[in-house]
């Protein structure tokens, strides 16, 4: 009896160790197999295939899903920088009081000079109240200095100086960027660029954003900081499909 049952375990141990072996062999053949496509990506020149994989399964996931990738949010009204012609927009829905929005802007806008002709920036407004309780406020402010040609200033002064948002800060952060004080002021108090801003922040609802920043890359959209290699990664990912159609 103790002879068939060392034997039963033996044969147990060798199927167990087959197995085991098996795995090891599929593994082994998966990682060899994924460092010969990443050499190839390499070797074709892309700078980090494993991004650009990563990239391609996200958009994938949100077009299953229905939400993250639609059509168009150029709204005309909206701050626009870049030729109409680029092949690349990206609309930024964006927060002047989000820590991460502040994070992502510089890299942002160096995107206007990083591909002057391949890409268009579009701004959107998305405050979110129950998080910044000041947050309308410069929203209503950049759409007025808009008014007055002078957004891309004003958007920028409002992220460096990120502690100044009641009326009269704004007011004095307006002159300070060349706007005219009394027509700025009008604006601002009046409330006139509320329906700018309310009808951002519904777009945004509808295409699923829910916090900020928030970037469509030609209506796919990624959310969360992004520095500028992560910017250039994405914009250089999209062009080589572009221009490879």
């Amino acid at each position: 009896m103790e002879e068939v049952y060392s034997r039963r375990r033996f044969s147990w141990w060798k199927i167990l160790l087959g197995l085991f072996l098996a795995l090891l062999l599929a593994g082994m053949i998966a990682f060899v197999r994924q460092i010969y496509v990443y050499y190839k990506a390499i070797r074709a020149g892309e700078s980090n295939p494993l991004f650009a994989q990563q990239l391609e399964a996200s958009w994938r996931s949100q077009e299953q899903q229905g939400t993250g990738v639609i059509g168009d949010l150029a709204d005309s009204n909206a701050p626009a920088m870049g030729p109409s012609t680029a092949p690349i927009t990206i609309v930024a829905f964006v927060d002047y009081d989000c820590p991460f929005c502040q994070r992502s802007h510089a890299a942002w806008r160096m995107l206007a000079k990083d591909y002057p002709e391949a890409v268009r920036l579009i701004v959107r407004d998305f405050p979110i109240p129950e998080l910044h309780p000041e947050a309308v406020r410069p929203s209503l402010a950049a759409r007025c200095a808009q008014k007055q040609g002078k957004f891309w200033s004003f958007h920028d002064a409002l992220y460096q100086s990120m502690d100044q948002r009641s009326e009269e800060q704004l007011i004095a952060l307006a002159t300070r960027v060349g706007l005219e004080r009394e027509a700025f002021q009008r604006c601002l108090t009046s409330g006139e660029t509320r329906a700018l801003v309310e009808r951002d922040v519904q777009d945004g609802i509808a295409a699923g954003v829910s916090g900020t920043p928030a970037f469509f890359f030609n209506g796919k959209k990624i959310e969360g900081a992004m520095d500028r290699r992560m910017f250039a990664a994405v914009i250089d990912y999209l062009l080589k499909q572009v221009f490879t159609k």
